[in-house]
Formats: structure tokens, sequence, C-alpha cells
């Protein structure tokens, strides 16, 4: 159940890279709340998902966490997981091993890592994969298991960044809604970034629409869908 107040907010971020800029961003999340960030390659949502895990820091603007300002702080003392395009898996581990990994630093006790383990291998339903190198995988289960890690940290909030991105056309509706029941069942809030409408559309209650460097429309699904709010948003779902 998402809560009334935002979870994650973003205030009025700015950051220059090179040539490209975020200009003025402002954005929030409410707490359980899966949320799309949406446009077209190139518009900045990568940039800013990196702002928001603090692998960026911001000329200008805040970012808060469950009521706890980390603008400033390192990427280690977000509490974040975070999924990126190519999962980041580590080829010369197990699916065990990588899911144990995030682990390690956090000194967990064994019976607590276990059971944290048992768990997400039976809602991720890779219970079977455990024993098996992550180059035998398909691109499915590496990113199951890749969000699989992700969660094992226990993080205030998952951030997937064009999660669907290696997977074959085929296969990608079937994993959108495996996807969507896992976040479900985990309870957890959810930041995605996607350029694909129709991932979008399946997966996301709000949606943030960003084109170049801006954030140009913020609300539900259905209102951002078919109530653009400007030329350039109206122009962006071919309107």
């Amino acid at each position: 159940m998402c809560g009334s107040g935002p979870f994650l907010s973003v205030d009025s971020l700015s950051l220059t890279l090179g040539r490209f800029s975020l200009r003025d961003v402002t954005l929030s999340c409410a707490r359980g709340e899966y949320h799309v960030l949406l446009g077209p390659t190139g518009s900045g949502k990568s940039t800013l998902l990196k702002c928001i895990l603090g692998f960026h820091v911001p000329e200008a603007g805040r970012i808060h966490l469950d009521d706890r300002e980390i603008t400033a702080a390192l990427p280690e003392h977000r509490r974040m997981g975070y999924v990126p395009q190519d999962y980041a898996l580590f080829p010369h581990l197990n699916v065990e091993e990588n899911l144990r990994f995030g682990l390690r630093p956090r000194k967990i006790p064994l019976g607590e890592a276990d059971s944290l383990v048992n768990r997400l291998c039976g809602v991720l339903k890779i219970d079977r994969l455990r024993r098996r190198e992550v180059r035998h995988l398909s691109g499915g289960e590496r990113q199951k298991v890749a969000i699989g890690r992700a969660l094992c940290t226990q993080p205030k909030m998952l951030l997937l960044d064009e999660p669907f991105s290696s997977i074959d056309e085929g296969a990608k509706r079937g994993l959108w809604l495996e996807l969507r029941q896992i976040i479900r069942e985990v309870g957890i809030t959810t930041l995605h970034v996607t350029h694909n409408l129709e991932e979008a559309y399946s997966l996301g209650q709000r949606q943030s629409l960003m084109i170049d460097g801006k954030l140009v429309q913020s609300g539900s699904t259905r209102e951002v869908f078919e109530r653009p709010a400007s030329e350039r948003a109206a122009r962006y779902f071919n309107y």
C-alpha cells in the first residue's frame, strides 16, 4: 500500500555533465509506489538515477529519502538497491554466491542470511538455479538474480535502469508481469527507468516524463499517457 507523503523527493536538482545538463528537476515517489521514469534515449533518465544513487553530486537541489536528506551521502549509506542495464553480475560466482555478495559488508548472522536468501529465491522462482554459474543463465534469469542481489541488502528503495534492455522482444511481456508480481510481493518502493512506452504503461503506477534534461510531466499512468501536459509531451506520445 502506498503512503500519502513522498518517500523519495528530488527538489530542484541541476547538474551539468559536458554538454548535457539536468535542469531544475523535481520528482517524488510515495512509499511503496512503482514509479516509472520515462523518456527518449539521451534525455537524462539514467543521469538522474545516478544522482539519486549518489554516483553524481548535483550542483543544486536536494534529495531526501524517508525524511532524511541524502544529497551529499555516500552511495553505500543511502540504503538503495540498484540494477544497472547490464546487471553487473559476478561471472566467477554462482547464483547463490551473487545473491550473498552484498550481505558480506553488513555482517548479517548466517541464519538470518540463509532465511533471506531462501525467501528471495522463492519469490523470484530461482531456487533451482542456486548452484548454476551466471554465464549459463538466460537474460531473464540473469535479471532475476540481479534483482535478488539488490534486494538481498534489504534496501529502502529499488532503482532499475532499463532492466529489460538485453531481453529479447518475445520474452519481455511475460517478464514485465513477473517483475510486477515480485515487487508487489516484496512491497518495496521502486523507480524504474525506461524508454519503452508499453513497458512503462504495463508496470508503472505513476510516471514521470523526461525530455532533454527536464521533467515535463508527472502523474498517474493514465493521466500522463492520455492527457499530455505540453506539446513536447504530446509529440513524444505521437499525438
